[in-house]
């Protein structure tokens, strides 16, 4: 599971199971008297937030061009790396919309740019 920034962690699956409970169980015991819902937590990753005050983060922006963060809908390490105290940044060629489907592609120019940074980033780090 993975919440959001705004969130706690064990927000997510209270409210899950206090939502299971309430607005689906009843209804499912209409069905069935039998209905059971268990939900069990196999894996919890904290949200990731990349702020300005982070190394990574104004690397990151100054190699690309960008002049801010955005937050994505999907989980990655980056959160772990940071509670570990390791600064994180999510950066690479593609597009999430292309992702993991039949039709994956990664464009060139997409590679070109990310070859710039990788090159960028090479140059900050050996100086």
């Amino acid at each position: 599971m993975r919440s959001l920034p705004s969130a706690a962690p064990a927000d997510v699956p209270r409210d899950l199971t206090a939502f299971a409970k309430t607005a689906l169980l009843p209804r499912m015991r209409q069905v069935t008297k039998d209905a059971a819902i268990e939900i069990t937590a196999v894996n919890s990753v904290p949200a990731f937030v990349a702020t300005r005050a982070s190394e990574a983060v104004a690397l990151a922006l100054a190699l690309t061009g960008a002049t801010e963060t955005r937050a994505v809908s999907y989980t990655t390490e980056a959160g772990l790396f940071e509670q570990a105290g390791c600064p994180a940044v999510i950066c690479g060629p593609g597009d999430i919309a292309q992702a993991h489907a039949a039709d994956e592609y990664v464009s060139v120019a997409q590679l070109d740019s990310c070859m710039a940074f990788l090159e960028g980033l090479a140059k900050e780090l050996s100086a």
